[in-house]
């Protein structure tokens, strides 16, 4: 369900340093 979840947010790769786009930035790779 984690692709369900990061791309609900409009996440493009969750397997990918640098492609975690978030609000909190910590620790889900910046």
């Amino acid at each position: 369900a984690q692709r369900d979840f990061f791309g609900a947010h409009g996440f493009e790769r969750i397997d990918g340093p640098g492609a975690f786009h978030g609000p909190w930035g910590s620790g889900a790779g910046g």
